[in-house]
């Protein structure tokens, strides 16, 4: 009596070209979050930053948490 053996076929492999275009998503959206990091996230920062010193046009002296 005779036993089959099953040899494992390869997984075909993606293409180059749809790796890309997985990204297009992101490029997409970039700009929003580049926007959003400089006029959202920059402003709360230095807003956070200006609460804790004591600044003049001269000097910047650190007042809290240093």
């Amino acid at each position: 009596m005779a036993t089959r053996v099953s040899i494992p076929q390869a997984v075909p492999k993606r293409p180059a070209i749809k790796w890309h275009k997985d990204y297009y998503g992101y490029l997409f959206i970039a700009p929003f979050v580049i926007a959003f990091l400089i006029f959202g996230l920059y402003p709360v920062y230095n807003t956070l930053y200006l609460s804790f010193t004591d600044s003049t046009l001269m000097s910047g002296n650190q007042t809290g948490l240093a």
